[in-house]
């Protein structure tokens, strides 16, 4: 039968221990099951070190967030928690004055600060030549850092030609504009000169400056006009004339300064008025020019 134990026959007294039934503790008494005292039967506060486990409050049992810096370990100031060789976190003492955390791909550690320098740069060695087009220069665009070929920055009066005519040049026809033949390059940077004309190049508008010289010998008249024009297209857009009254050479010049699109060709042609046909004297005869750069 079980047994029972009548609220009559306790007798309830306080002691050191807390509460005794019949001089027995409740402390040292068996009655108490698995899980039957649960945090409702803790006195506030009552719980200390003592009574807790080795190891017995782990991750588990700690909300997150729940550790905050005042609960923390004191650091030195200026040092840094990383993982070291075992995975565990350790302290990287503070670096010296004016050095700078760096990374050798395992481990942190303070370097001497370094400025930057020929030595700084993969290739450093001079060029010793003027870039090529496609050489490339680092600048900032509004804060951006882009890269730039040096076609785009040096400065170039290109495209650029020169020309001459043989000693035997063109047949010039009396009063009558004859277009000039030439047979020897001087330069030709953009190789735009062919069939006795220059034609701009994709992607070179722009003004230029144009010259062209032209020399004949007077033969028949004290009074000859030598006429010389440039031609655009197929239609004059500058002239320039020299008289002679002495039956020697006379030269005609003349210089422009013309805005040139992509396709556009340039032509010289000659006219005197010395009464019959004569020859270009060659060592005499130029044409030329070069687009200008910062207009």
């Amino acid at each position: 039968m079980a047994s029972e134990i009548k609220v009559d026959t306790i007798s309830e007294k306080t002691s050191a221990n807390g509460v005794t039934i019949d001089g027995v503790s409740l402390k040292d008494s068996k009655i108490a099951t698995a899980n039957s005292v649960d945090s409702d039967a803790y006195v506030d506060a009552s719980i200390d070190n003592a009574h807790l486990a080795d190891n017995a409050v782990d991750t588990a049992e700690i909300a997150d967030n729940a550790v905050t810096l005042a609960k923390m370990d004191g650091l030195a100031r200026g040092t840094l928690i990383y993982g070291d060789a075992s995975g565990d976190p350790a302290a990287l003492a503070a670096g010296g004055a004016d050095e700078v955390l760096t990374h050798d791909g395992t481990d942190l550690s303070w370097a001497a600060a370094s400025g930057f320098d020929v030595s700084s740069i993969t290739g450093a060695t001079a060029l010793g030549a003027e870039p090529a087009d496609t050489d490339e220069f680092v600048l900032s665009d509004a804060g951006v850092l882009k890269r730039v070929d040096y076609s785009y920055i040096k400065a170039a009066n290109t495209p650029a030609f020169a020309v001459n005519a043989a000693a035997a040049g063109t047949t010039v026809s009396y009063n009558t504009y004859t277009k000039v033949t030439w047979d020897t390059e001087v330069f030709d940077t953009d190789s735009a000169f062919a069939s006795d004309k220059f034609t701009v190049p994709a992607g070179a508008d722009g003004k230029y400056f144009i010259s062209a010289l032209n020399a004949i010998y007077s033969l028949d008249s004290d009074d000859l006009y030598l006429h010389i024009g440039i031609w655009k297209n197929g239609a004059v857009v500058a002239t320039g004339r020299s008289e002679s009254n002495d039956k020697k050479r006379v030269h005609a010049t003349v210089n422009s300064i013309l805005d040139l699109v992509e396709t556009d060709y340039l032509e010289v042609y000659v006219a005197h008025t010395s009464g019959t046909e004569t020859t270009n004297y060659g060592a005499g005869t130029f044409f030329g020019g070069f687009k200008l750069i910062g207009v």
